[in-house]
């Protein structure tokens, strides 16, 4: 198939016109002579159609290997999930360096749209591109076939970002979009992660009960599962809502459930992290005791 048959193909996919696509690009008429094959587009305009349409420039050469391809991205993209789920921002950025070749040759919207979502990520964390970052996030929320894991995911993002920003209530209005597009086809990592940030949001708005009973589901969809998957981040912050509540014996049984997990992980900033609040319940209890007996 011709480039200008993959242009216009990809074009109807996703529902633009012609005139749509050759926006702020080049001319309505350029796109239908390139469509006509009556025009060669060059290097640097095929790859500004390429965004456009949501595509890598692999695309327009020949698709790569479906089976070899889906297992390198499947496997980097969980990289990334467990590099993030630490906070290591910068590995991340790593990571994204070292395999920019096969990121390149992606043709599959979705896995382009996810690591246009990390680097937007990076653009907040990293690089202090707060307009940027958001403007690329909610760009990816209007694409039309964008799947609903990944739309969680950037309406998560962006959450986290107006928490980070303390505009605690619109960032509430993105949690509560997200966990609105749960089901079952959603995966779980998806769903815990969005559950871990609205009850943090939701700590900050005043609503201490609410964000514990959000915390509880999620401890309970990840024992459900059987999946550690950020079950210290969940009873670490359970420890801090019970210390919070003066509920002395319930906040060191969570933070010591938190230790054990993290050290099982071998995650060890937030493995210290725990170390130092149960350090600090212990010395607290005791003179707590103290002041009874006396």
């Amino acid at each position: 198939m011709k480039i200008g048959d993959l242009i216009k193909r990809r074009r109807k996919q996703i529902g633009i016109t012609q005139k749509e696509l050759a926006n702020n690009l080049c001319t309505q008429a350029t796109i239908s002579k390139i469509e006509k094959h009556t025009l060669t587009p060059s290097s640097a305009l095929l790859k500004k159609i390429a965004d456009r349409l949501e595509v890598s420039i692999a695309y327009f050469y020949g698709e790569p290997s479906p089976s070899i391809n889906d297992t390198d991205v499947n496997n980097l993209i969980k990289e990334v999930r467990l590099t993030l789920n630490q906070n290591e921002n910068e590995k991340v950025l790593k990571l994204l360096k070292q395999n920019q070749v096969l990121i390149d040759s992606l043709f599959d919207a979705n896995q382009i749209n996810y690591f246009k979502m990390v680097r937007a990520h990076l653009d907040y964390y990293l690089f202090e591109k707060k307009e940027l970052a958001i403007r690329q996030l909610n760009s990816l929320l209007k694409v039309q076939q964008i799947d609903n894991a990944l739309k969680i995911d950037v309406l998560c993002i962006l959450g986290i970002i107006y928490y980070e920003e303390k505009y605690f209530k619109k960032a509430n209005n993105y949690f509560e979009n997200a966990m609105d597009l749960f089901n079952d086809t959603v995966p779980l990592e998806v769903r815990v992660r969005t559950l871990y940030n609205s009850a943090l949001n939701l700590e900050d708005l005043g609503q201490d009960k609410k964000a514990m009973d959000i915390l509880l589901e999620g401890i309970e969809l990840l024992r459900k599962h059987q999946s550690m998957y950020i079950l210290g981040y969940f009873y670490s912050y359970k420890g801090y809502l019970f210390d919070k509540f003066n509920d002395l014996d319930e906040a060191l049984r969570a933070y010591e459930t938190a230790e054990v997990i993290f050290e099982i992980l071998n995650y060890t900033k937030m493995h210290a992290f725990v170390r130092v609040n149960l350090s600090e319940l212990i010395r607290k209890k005791k003179e707590d005791t103290h002041k009874e007996n006396n």
